[in-house]
Formats: C-alpha cells, sequence, structure tokens
C-alpha cells in the first residue's frame, strides 16, 4: 500500500514519487489538456464550417428573395450574423491549430455547399461537380493525414 505525500501536486504522486493515476486531480487534468489541445479545436473548425455553410444558404434565399421583390433585409441580417460567428469561431480554431492544417479543413465546406445548394435550391449538381467535390475531399483528408506526419504524432 502506497502512502500519499502532501508535495502540492494535489495528493497525485505516491511516496515514490510516482503518480498515481486513481486520484480525480490527476483525470481533471488530462481531460483539460486533450478538450483544450483537441476537442475544442475541432468544434470550433466544425462550427466554422456549418457556419459559412448557413450563411451562404442565407444569403442566397435573400437573394432569390430580393429578386421576387420581397423584402429579405432579415435574411441577409442572419447571414451577415453567421458571418460574424464565423469569423469568431475561426479565431478560436486558429489559437490552437496551426493555419497550414486549419485552412485546408475549412476547404471542406466547399463541396458541402455544393450539396446544400444541390438540395436546398435544385441547383445542377452534375457528374463534374461531383468528381471535383469528392476530389476536393480527398485532398482535405491527405492533407489532414500529412498534418498529422509533420507534427509528429
Amino acid at each position: 500500500m502506497y502512502r500519499m505525500v502532501a508535495d502540492g501536486t494535489g495528493g497525485n504522486k505516491n511516496y515514490k514519487g510516482m503518480l498515481d493515476y486513481s486520484r480525480p486531480a490527476l483525470y481533471d487534468k488530462a481531460l483539460k489538456t486533450r478538450l483544450s489541445h483537441w476537442i475544442l479545436p475541432v468544434f470550433t473548425l466544425i462550427a466554422a464550417i456549418a457556419l459559412l455553410c448557413a450563411g451562404q444558404l442565407l444569403a442566397k434565399q435573400g437573394a432569390r428573395l430580393r429578386t421576387a421583390g420581397s423584402d429579405a433585409f432579415w435574411i441577409f441580417a442572419a447571414a451577415y450574423c453567421c458571418y460574424l460567428l464565423r469569423a469568431g469561431a475561426w479565431v478560436l480554431t486558429l489559437r490552437r491549430l496551426p493555419l497550414s492544417l486549419a485552412y485546408p479543413l475549412l476547404a471542406s465546406a466547399y463541396p458541402l455547399i455544393m450539396l446544400l445548394s444541390a438540395l436546398f435550391f435544385d441547383e445542377p449538381a452534375g457528374a463534374g461537380r461531383i468528381l471535383a467535390s469528392v476530389l476536393i475531399g480527398g485532398g482535405v483528408i491527405l492533407l489532414g493525414i500529412g498534418g498529422r506526419e509533420s507534427d509528429g504524432r
């Protein structure tokens, strides 16, 4: 049985100086580290992509309504709010992820916008556009894999 030593570590070391992983304080610190270095940047990147897509779709809908002669002020205001929130999510993403990794991942929004515009606005999505989207998606995956290799993970 190990005796715990009060050495300012919150009781996470036994008397031999080894870390005791059964202590909740160490688990909390590891969880906070994982959240701040991996999960939160990915979440903010996904939020930035979703807000970019939403802003583009709202702007397109506003343009369609404006062409039809109705007032689309609130739709354009919502689109610009999405852009503003996306900028905030992007800044939070860049605080933890390198730009060389985050920006290509943001490019995954382009095929998403093409797919969503085909779904919501009946825009054509021919074979060439679908192939281009698949190539963009493959490039994003390759950049993500390459980013991990260059980080030494």
